[in-house]
């Protein structure tokens, strides 16, 4: 079977063209490998297509769609769009499925609950804590381990790599590990964005389900800094450390003077595995339930504090 298609690519445009293998031909647009218009507008995705007998009529078919105007293309898009959710209604088995339409494309939204099965799977016991925030990043995923912590980044079909140098050091000094998780047109150039330390995790989409394979598993992060990766926790919890290694609780002093006391610490009296294992312990512990309760009363009992100290500075200042 002959097909004439038109795809729309990342930048709005459309691109029209003619093939033999319909899933095939999507597919290589979003692998880089279709055409050079297309190439530096990824991903694309199906918005039209039609069946023709020959090679020959398609190929005069796509001629004449190249000759059409803008809005001619976009009211046959349109009509397509029409068609094939009547077809979905009436004749599920005939229409063409989503996997059609992107090939393998697949967005965050596609890949994030599937990727923590994945995830437990490969490590075991686990906690995924999404959208931490990281210095001036955002880390996509969180994954507690019983010992380290790994950040993760999701860069799917329909990302870029243009926040992807900043992210890296921010991610870089937080988290032990590092993962990135990239979607097929990510796969062949991913190596040369990330340092050689970071795991990389593919992704494609195998008959409608998003399908996971290690292209490289994480090595150990030889930029995490300890100050940073403390920060991840809140100031109650600090405190849950602070009684572990039986220090003053310094109540009236800021999240950052505790960290760097607990860092004092370490690795003279607390060997760092045994930090990290109390930080994973936390975090699978953490109640994001009841956290939102707890801070507000840690910050009212603070504020009060600061007030009592500074109705006490004035009345000795008025003797």
């Amino acid at each position: 079977m002959n097909y004439t298609y038109i795809v729309q690519c990342s930048d709005g445009t459309l691109y029209t063209g003619w093939t033999n293998d319909l899933n095939k031909r999507i597919k290589a647009h979003n692998n880089g490998k279709g055409a050079k218009y297309t190439k530096p507008r990824l991903p694309v995705e199906l918005v039209y297509a039609k069946e023709h007998a020959t090679k020959e009529e398609a190929m005069k078919d796509e001629y004449r769609i190249k000759q059409l105007s803008r809005k001619r293309k976009q009211e046959l898009c349109k009509e397509y769009e029409e068609e094939q959710r009547e077809l979905q209604e009436e004749h599920p088995e005939q229409a063409v499925s989503s996997e059609e339409k992107s090939s393998g494309v697949l967005k965050d939204k596609d890949i994030r609950e599937p990727l923590f099965e994945f995830l437990e799977e490969t490590y075991g016991k686990v906690r995924i804590l999404e959208e931490k925030t990281m210095g001036r990043s955002r880390a996509d995923l969180v994954m507690v381990a019983p010992e380290c912590l790994y950040g993760i980044e999701i860069k799917s079909d329909a990302d870029t790599y243009a926040r992807l140098k900043r992210q890296v050091k921010d991610y870089d000094q937080y988290y032990d590990y590092n993962i990135v998780v990239v979607g097929s047109t990510h796969a062949m150039h991913i190596e040369e964005h990330v340092p050689d330390y970071w795991g990389i995790v593919t992704v494609e989409q195998m008959n409608g389900k998003a399908d996971f394979y290690f292209l490289r598993f994480p090595k150990e992060n030889p930029k995490r800094k300890w100050e940073r990766k403390m920060q991840i926790l809140w100031r109650p919890e600090l405190a849950t450390i602070q009684e572990w290694l039986a220090m003053p609780k310094y109540k009236e002093k800021s999240k950052r003077f505790v960290v760097d006391k607990i860092l004092e610490r370490v690795p003279e009296r607390i060997p760092e595995e045994i930090l990290s294992r109390q930080i994973s312990d936390i975090l699978f512990e953490r109640d994001y339930n009841t956290i939102a309760k707890t801070l507000t009363e840690y910050r009212k009992a603070e504020r009060k504090k600061k007030g009592g100290a500074s109705c006490r500075y004035r009345k000795r200042k008025r003797i």
